[in-house]
Formats: structure tokens, sequence, C-alpha cells
């Protein structure tokens, strides 16, 4: 199978702690994990504001692709596709 080809995009003060507005990377397995493994080799020791244990997604984290969210639950049986858009936003605040 050939390599997947997605665009990750950071929101709110995530942008600011990672340095980065989005990464486009190439991955050669469509799994969300892989997609996971390369954001923690890209993004180094800022991939902690992501991740709690190095493994899960921190508590509060919205994940969406192609602007449709997913349930954390879900997220390791997401299939990625060339061309796919990923969004990652820290919990909404309000006052």
């Amino acid at each position: 199978m050939g390599g997947v080809r997605v665009k990750v995009r950071f929101y709110a003060r995530l942008r600011e702690l990672i340095g980065f507005e989005e990464l486009v990377l190439e991955l050669g397995d469509p799994g969300f994990g892989f997609l996971m493994d390369e954001l923690r080799k890209v993004l180094g020791r800022k991939a902690e504001y992501i991740f709690a244990d190095g493994l899960t997604p921190r508590h509060g984290l919205l994940f969406s692709v192609n602007d449709k969210l997913i349930h954390p639950a879900r997220l390791k049986s997401i299939e990625l596709k060339d061309g796919d858009i990923i969004d990652i936003m820290p919990p909404p605040s309000g006052g």
C-alpha cells in the first residue's frame, strides 16, 4: 500500500505551545495510531501537549477528520485517506 499524505492543524493555545499552525505528514500506514506515532516523532518533547503518557491523547482534546468530530474511543479505529485534514483542538472554554 502506498503512503497517505495528511494535513494536521492545531488550534488556539495548542498552536501556541507547539509552535505550528499545521503540519503535512506522509504516513506509511493509514491507521490513526500511525499518525500519532509520527506526531510524537516530529514534535519531540512538544508532543507532551497532545499525549498524556506518551501514548494516550490528553483528556479533553478534540480531534476531527475532515470537519467531523471523532469520539476519543474511536480514534484508533480511524483509517485515514490521502488528503484528509485532521484538526486537534483544546477543549472549548468560555465565560
